[in-house]
C-alpha cells in the first residue's frame, strides 16, 4: 500500500494494491475502458433503455455501464460498437469530424435511379435534412 509521497517523478501506482490520497480524500481509478463490438441482430434497438423494445445492451453482461455508438433500425442487422469510452464516441458520432459510414442495404424490391439520387442529393427525415452521400447499386445478383 502506498501511503508516503511520491519521492520521484513519474513513480507508478497500482490501482488494484495501492490507496492514493491527496490531503486525505481518497483517489478512485477509474474501470478501464470497454469495447464491445456486437453483430445486432434484427428486433433490438440501440439504446440504453428498454422503453420501446429490447435494447442491444441486453445481450452483453458487463458490469460496466456502455452504451451504443450510433443507431440500427430495429429492423435491422449488423455491427454495433459499444463502449463506456465517451470520447471515442463523440469522434465517432458527432457532426464536425465527419466521421464516414457505410451500409449495405438489402431490398425486397429494385430500387430505381431517381430513388438513389433522392438519396445521394439528400432527403428530409423527421429531424432535418441528411447531408448528401455516395450510394450505389451492387451489380450481383
Amino acid at each position: 500500500m502506498l501511503t508516503a509521497c511520491w519521492r520521484k517523478l513519474g513513480e507508478s501506482v497500482n490501482p488494484l494494491k495501492d490507496k492514493v490520497t491527496v490531503k486525505g480524500r481518497k483517489i478512485e481509478f477509474k474501470d478501464p475502458f470497454v469495447y464491445i463490438i456486437l453483430n445486432k441482430p434484427e428486433g433490438y434497438i440501440c439504446t440504453c433503455t428498454t422503453k420501446q423494445g429490447a435494447s442491444v445492451i441486453d445481450l452483453v453482461k458487463v458490469k460496466e455501464r456502455i452504451f451504443p455508438v450510433g443507431r440500427l433500425d430495429k429492423d435491422s442487422n449488423g455491427l454495433v460498437l459499444m463502449t463506456n469510452d465517451g470520447e471515442l464516441t463523440n469522434k465517432l458520432t458527432h457532426p464536425k469530424y465527419e466521421c464516414e459510414k457505410e451500409y449495405i442495404v438489402t431490398l425486397h424490391s429494385e430500387v430505381t435511379e431517381a430513388e438513389l439520387k433522392k438519396i445521394r442529393v439528400g432527403m428530409m427525415l423527421d429531424d432535418g435534412m441528411t447531408k448528401p452521400c455516395c450510394c450505389k447499386k451492387d451489380q450481383r445478383n
